[in-house]
């Protein structure tokens, strides 16, 4: 998108948001309690409210500067938000990817995971075989069977060779100790699943099975996300159409939780240097459960889905391709009160960034991939000054990055169509009308030509705010 804004001889800005990147106002002490109140979709609008002011005083002295935003996700949505709310500063907006009916709270969360079944319609089934037989396994070997397991093994008297089972010294262990067979066999279908998915640590409780299975669902929403028609490093490393990949690994394995772990390493090891999966560093769950990533970007993001995003919602097993995992309303005022002692506003952005009412905005384009699973939750019809752009074969904002020999046709109309508002807004916003700027302020009182300024005997018998009955005072 750069490369085409480049050609029209502007300036370009790109803006990290307070608490992303390395925009951290408080240093180190960002995210304490304290401090990371300041953290909000309002705060950032002012911020890039107040920088552009600050550009257009310093470089646009006789005439007023056109401002376009840019957006892809949320960052599509706070592209949106400047235009609803400072049309004054923003003459145009594009909102890639912007899914701002489904954290308004307009629409259900669990159509994600839905969306991303539907990309993985090729081999949901055998995703589903997989999911049920870790659940076998999982049913095979109790918690209380685990903890027993390791007290009784830990206190055997050859201690130091004698390890638990995992990936890299299984059951056969039993063969060198008197270890209670009834027991081990318990264990099996433990170790099946540690053993199959080359996960580093065994799954010994249902909090420990439960990160498990966000893990795996986690890995096909990363690839659903950047299913692009060409290789990409971009959240991850990712080969062209990862979906057909992660696919083509699943049908093509001796069993589907084989399958299971070759798609994994997709997502989690591309590189190859990984020796097993580290599942609790991979993944962290949060208030988002489509994930928040890792790092302090993550808790940034986690923080403003327990304060405005409202991503509630998840997989139920009958309407998608995943295990039951759900995240209620119970569920995230629970977790975000216990980690950042705030309670979720739910109807907040309908209130302040008007919900469905959307008729009222103009010079916006939302645009949506069909390969997307976020593209449910925008904007797919047009609607007053608002434009709807569809892109078959598109994937998560895939038009506002680089032109690529591989791009569909799609895309590229879809950015032509960009380029073409754009200059449509352009020419609209320098037009001798609005282009000049007044040498005094049109806020300055004006006595003699404004009515709210006059003296009471001056007050019209029309009232200008359609009050009648007003009578002249002499």
């Amino acid at each position: 998108m750069l490369t085409r804004v480049e050609s029209c001889s502007t300036l370009e800005a790109c803006c990290v948001q307070r608490y992303y990147g390395k925009s951290l106002p408080f240093g180190a002490e960002s995210f304490t309690p304290q401090n990371i109140g300041w953290l909000s979709i309002d705060q950032a609008l002012a911020d890039y409210a107040s920088l552009l002011v600050f550009f257009e005083d310093l470089l646009c002295v006789d005439v007023r500067c056109p401002v376009i935003t840019f957006g892809g996700s949320y960052g599509g949505m706070l592209s949106a938000f400047m235009r609803y709310k400072f049309p004054n500063l923003v003459d145009g907006a594009i909102a890639a990817s912007a899914p701002i009916f489904q954290v308004a709270g307009v629409h259900s969360g669990e159509q994600f995971f839905q969306a991303v079944t539907k990309d993985f319609r090729d081999c949901a089934a055998s995703v589903q075989k997989a999911f049920n037989i870790l659940d076998q396994w999982y049913r095979e070997g109790p918690a209380e069977s685990v903890s027993n397991f390791k007290g009784y093994f830990n206190s055997l008297k050859e201690g130091s060779e004698m390890i638990p089972p995992t990936r890299l010294h299984p059951i056969n262990e039993r063969s060198k100790v008197g270890v209670n067979l009834s027991i081990m066999d318990a264990l099996t279908g433990i170790c099946k699943i540690q053993d199959s998915l080359g996960i580093c640590h065994p799954v010994n409780n249902h909090k420990e099975y439960r990160h498990l299975l966000l893990w795996i669902r986690n890995a096909f929403v990363m690839s659903a996300m950047m299913d692009y028609p060409y290789p990409t490093d971009f959240m991850g490393k990712f080969p062209a159409y990862p979906v057909k990949e992660m696919c083509k690994r699943i049908l093509s394995a001796s069993d589907p939780v084989c399958g299971l772990r070759n798609a994994l390493e997709l997502t989690y090891n591309s590189v190859g240097t990984e020796q097993c999966f580290d599942t609790w560093k991979q993944f962290v769950e949060c208030s988002d459960p489509t994930g928040c990533g890792t790092g302090p970007a993550a808790d940034a993001w986690d923080y403003q889905c327990c304060t405005e995003m409202n991503l509630e919602g998840g997989s139920n097993g009958q309407s998608d391709m995943f295990p039951n995992l759900p995240f209620n309303k119970e569920m995230r005022d629970f977790y975000c009160m216990s980690t950042w002692k705030v309670k979720p506003r739910r109807d907040w952005l309908r209130t302040n960034f008007w919900g469905c009412s959307i008729h009222y905005a103009s010079n916006i384009i939302f645009s949506n991939g069909d390969l997307d699973p976020w593209s449910q939750g925008g904007v797919l019809h047009n609607v007053s000054g608002a434009y709807a752009v569809w892109i078959e074969g598109g994937a998560h904002h895939l038009d506002l990055r680089s032109q690529n020999p591989n791009d569909p046709y799609s895309v590229i109309n879809a950015r032509r169509f960009h380029q073409f508002m754009i200059q449509t807004w352009l020419n609209e916003s320098v037009s001798p009308k609005k282009n000049k700027r007044s040498s005094e302020p049109s806020c300055a009182p004006k006595p003699e030509r404004d009515w709210l300024h006059r003296r009471p005997n001056h007050i019209p018998l029309e009232h200008p705010l359609g009050l009648r009955n007003w009578k002249t005072v002499n």
